[in-house]
């Protein structure tokens, strides 16, 4: 019988500059919330502690959680991912982005169930089999790759899923439902 692995910390990704929303989408309300508040309390609910990705360190949301600076700024969510990963005092890190509110915590565990004692990543996949490297749980081992990467010109994440053992959860749509616009938000 495998050991279990231990809890994870989490993160949520609040670094963009929500240029297609038109002002902090994080703080756009969904069913009368706030977005990062659904997520973070989804989040918290799984894993401790939780860490909110900040593009500067001059952002801050009203939640009980403490807040990491990319230390590579404009580097897109690798940064956040990398500052998560220095932060967290846990091995692997599961992360999630501020607009996706329909995150629940069972799609969340079938993520943490899937992790393996050597594997660097769990990363969900939508219906099409399209990696979703924003929805994860993340390894500290992948810190040095993220490190290589953010010091190159290819910052996106599918391309680090390239160099990492990454192991893949289908999940369903609704789940993955991403704000981008305020009609999204239903505003």
């Amino acid at each position: 019988m495998a050991t279990p692995l231990k809890s994870p910390s989490g993160l949520v990704l609040a670094g963009g500059r929500s240029a297609r929303f038109g002002s902090d989408k994080a703080l756009a309300l969904v069913d009368g919330r706030p977005m990062i508040r659904q997520v973070f309390e989804t989040l918290a609910g799984i894993a401790q502690p939780v860490f909110v990705s900040v593009g500067d360190a001059a952002t801050t949301y009203d939640l009980p959680a403490r807040h990491v600076a990319d230390r590579y700024p404009g580097c897109g969510p690798l940064g956040g991912i990398h500052a998560g990963l220095l932060a967290s005092p846990a091995e692997w890190m599961l992360v999630v982005p501020c607009d996706m509110p329909d995150l629940d915590a069972a799609s969340l565990k079938k993520l943490l169930k899937a992790r393996t004692a050597d594997g660097d990543a769990v990363v969900a996949v939508d219906p099409a089999g399209r990696p979703v490297p924003v929805v994860a749980c993340y390894h500290r081992r992948a810190l040095a790759r993220i490190e290589a990467r953010l010091a190159g010109p290819d910052l996106s994440l599918h391309g680090l899923l390239d160099l990492l053992d990454v192991v893949t959860v289908r999940l369903n749509e609704r789940a993955l439902r991403n704000i981008n616009t305020p009609a999204d938000a239903g505003v």
